[in-house]
């Protein structure tokens, strides 16, 4: 599966569970996951590469979606499991 598509898939899981997001133009920042009026909104930066976008993605679903309760296609799931693992500081074989 190639970024475009797990950016995609991403964005379609964030978009199911209520975020609303963002493609902007941020300066010096790559965006990120921010709640106003009861509203989650994640901005990306709309000049960035895919995968820097993805990254964001992943760690907006980190916080706010329990990933083991979700349907996930496998490449999607591996992804994220790999941001996890390394926001704690282990690795997956």
């Amino acid at each position: 599966m190639n970024t475009y598509k797990i950016l995609d898939d991403l964005i379609a899981l964030l978009d199911a569970y209520g975020v609303k997001i963002r493609m902007e133009s941020l300066d010096e920042s790559s965006g990120g996951l921010c709640r106003v009026h009861e509203q989650n909104i994640l901005f990306l930066e709309k000049n960035a590469g895919t995968d820097q976008q993805v990254k964001v993605c992943a760690e907006a679903i980190l916080k706010l979606i329990d990933i083991a309760t979700v349907y996930l296609k496998p490449e999607v799931r591996q992804l994220l499991e790999n941001f996890q693992n390394k926001a704690a500081g282990t690795t997956s074989c």
